[in-house]
């Protein structure tokens, strides 16, 4: 889960997004904060659609984890708009194919539509960029324009 500002859940809900908000009670100086609206944002979809064999990580028993080079199997994406990559491990169920990492996936048409929007606190970066840093020398823009 992680916070959206009221704009950015108004944009989300745009989209066919399997997503739960909830609202958050903020407060200021001990004060509630009447400002700006927020909320936790729940992502539903889970996509498997991590590429073991093209991907650099260590495997475990427990799954997935240091991944030094992440590859997807765009054709297992398409469709989605907002997803976390999975299998994600289950207390049940573990497997050694789980991630056990967060990776968010947001297509470009909605990456997009955020930058246009002109949201921050939000950056995005293309898979083979994940673990760049500073994730500000590689963030993605939509074509034809240049990271600041």
């Amino acid at each position: 889960m992680f916070i959206v500002s009221e704009t950015l859940k108004q944009l989300l809900s745009g989209f066919p997004i399997k997503v739960e908000f909830r609202e958050l009670y903020v407060t200021q100086k001990g004060k509630p904060y009447h400002g700006h609206k927020f909320f936790y944002a729940n992502v539903l979809e889970e996509v498997c659609c991590f590429d073991y064999e093209n991907s650099k990580y260590e495997a475990t028993e427990k799954g997935i984890k240091g991944i030094e080079r992440l590859v997807l199997d765009e054709s297992k994406c398409q469709g989605y708009h907002f997803f976390r990559v999975g299998p994600i491990p289950r207390k049940t169920n573990r497997s050694p194919k789980s991630l056990r990492g967060v990776i968010w996936c947001v297509s470009e048409e909605l990456a997009t539509k955020i930058h246009d929007s002109g949201i921050t606190g939000v950056t995005f970066v293309r898979p083979e960029d994940a673990r760049k840093h500073p994730a500000e020398n590689v963030a993605w823009k939509p074509d034809g324009q240049k990271s600041s």
